[in-house]
């Protein structure tokens, strides 16, 4: 295999789901890849990097492979693989902060066009990039995130602050994520049942809201270890993952691993990613979310550990195969 490089800027980034699966790869890719470090410290620095030194970089060497995992990608390249996630600010762009959507409504469109090929991480994604970016289906694959493997072997950890039953949400403070729609909306069963809404999430500059914490039944967590989100999905009355959008869906594939009851709002990513292990309601309809959520308390018997069939080390393998056919 000839020498492939990879887009390392994701390195200098927090850690969330698109990084995740960059890391998530690099734990298997077995075979030898060079990976080109960003030394930037703020995001124009970083774009810079990215747009400019990167391929400058690059066609010195002869265009070698560029492999870009976290949705972003030189727009002057045509030797690369583009991973677009999702295209959110294609759906609804006032999720995010005008400068953000800006930039990726500018940008996505021609690394998609120059790329030799794209990989997402669903079907709905998928046919998204056809939808809004008019690439064929030939130049796009498919390979799917795998689960946080070390959730199953470390040792949980009760995080501080956490005394009573709880229900939890886990992700960004993102509008798209709906977690005002969840806290408005339980509050009522939240109060009956003497329960906590704990949230694990930072806020983001990207997104353009915070979700609320009203009459101090919000528990806000700004971050989690593994040790800590695994005791936090083992020990919840239920997870809530109230999604307008998603690209993919790994939360509540996370918690019901583990055994935790997952609620998740019927999009059609939820419904390929997740299909029959988590209890459903109807999109912006608060009694199909109380009606759903009442349902999934009211149950005693504890649920058995789901199984699933994504995995780095097998997504490794489709990047590799898919690699070989551009050398």
């Amino acid at each position: 295999m000839d020498q492939v490089y990879i887009n390392g800027r994701f390195l200098n980034q927090k850690l969330s789901g698109v990084q995740r699966y960059a890391s998530g790869l690099l734990n298997h890719l077995e075979f030898e890849v060079t990976i080109e470090k960003s030394p930037c410290d703020t995001a124009a620095k970083c774009i810079i990097w990215e747009q400019v030194t990167l391929p400058n970089q690059l066609k010195k060497k002869r265009s070698p492979l560029l492999l870009n995992f976290c949705n972003t990608a030189p727009i002057n390249y045509q030797n690369q693989i583009v991973t677009i996630h999702d295209l959110a600010v294609f759906e609804n762009p006032k999720w995010f902060s005008r400068s953000f959507a800006a930039y990726y409504k500018f940008l996505q469109p021609r690394i998609a066009s120059n790329a030799i090929h794209i990989v997402t991480v669903s079907e709905f994604s998928k046919n998204e990039i056809q939808q809004h970016l008019k690439i064929s289906t030939d130049k796009i694959s498919v390979i799917h995130p795998g689960l946080n493997e070390g959730l199953a072997t470390k040792t949980s950890v009760k995080p501080a602050g956490i005394n009573s039953k709880f229900i939890l949400m886990v992700g960004s403070h993102d509008l798209r994520k709906n977690f005002d729609f969840a806290v408005e909306h339980s509050q009522d069963i939240v109060n009956e049942l003497n329960l906590k809404l704990v949230h694990v999430g930072r806020p983001s500059h990207i997104f353009s809201g915070n979700i609320k914490q009203p009459n101090g039944s919000t528990i806000q967590l700004t971050d989690a270890t593994d040790q800590e989100l695994k005791w936090l999905y083992e020990n919840a009355a239920a997870l809530i993952q109230p999604s307008i959008y998603e690209g993919f869906s790994l939360v509540p594939m996370e918690a019901r691993s583990l055994g935790c009851p997952v609620l998740a709002s019927d999009i059609p990513v939820h419904r390929e990613v997740l299909i029959d292990k988590v209890q459903y309601f109807q999109l912006h309809n608060p009694e199909s979310f109380k009606t759903a959520l009442e349902n999934l308390l009211s149950v005693k018997k504890p649920l058995p550990k789901a199984k699933w069939n994504y995995d780095f080390k097998t997504s490794a393998e489709k990047w590799k195969d898919l690699i070989a056919r551009f050398e």
